[in-house]
């Protein structure tokens, strides 16, 4: 009796894992969506017409184009 209820302790007091979030991919040859690029846990940064322009931070990675309304930009983690 003693080692069932010891299980029923340990077992218990785990809580159990967070469910990974499925994000919807752009089209092939098409830019993010603000909402897509968000899903993973990424900011949009936005072009500002400048000729040489820095896309994400320097601690950041750059996970592919992203567009709001008629802004082109970069999806950034």
């Amino acid at each position: 009796m003693r080692i069932v209820l010891l299980f029923l302790i340990a077992c218990g007091g785990k809580p159990a894992p967070e469910p990974k979030k499925l994000c919807d991919s752009p089209e092939p040859g098409q830019a993010m969506t603000q909402a897509q690029c968000e899903c993973r846990e990424a900011r949009v940064v936005l072009s500002t017409g400048i000729a040489v322009e820095v896309h994400c931070e320097a601690d950041e990675r750059e996970l592919g184009t992203a567009k709001i309304g008629e802004r082109d930009g970069w999806c950034c983690k």
